[in-house]
């Protein structure tokens, strides 16, 4: 359960920042969205989420100089 609690918690701003662009996008191409639709995604905004920590942000945090202690 820990592993899956800290996986949602790294995708949590991603998946934060994404989910209204990439809903209303999906909406404005498809129209009325119907159950594949919302199956989509609820299955894709988590993985673009996790490619946007995995391939961005996290190469970002680690060229971060280290806080002063």
């Amino acid at each position: 359960p820990r592993r899956l609690i800290t996986f949602w918690a790294d995708i949590s701003y991603p998946l934060y920042i994404l989910h209204l662009p990439i809903m209303l996008g999906v909406m404005y191409w498809v129209g009325t969205p119907g159950v594949f639709t919302y199956i989509g995604l609820i299955c894709g905004i988590p993985l673009c989420a996790y490619c946007v920590f995995k391939y961005i942000e996290t190469p970002i945090l680690k060229r971060r100089p280290p806080y002063p202690e």
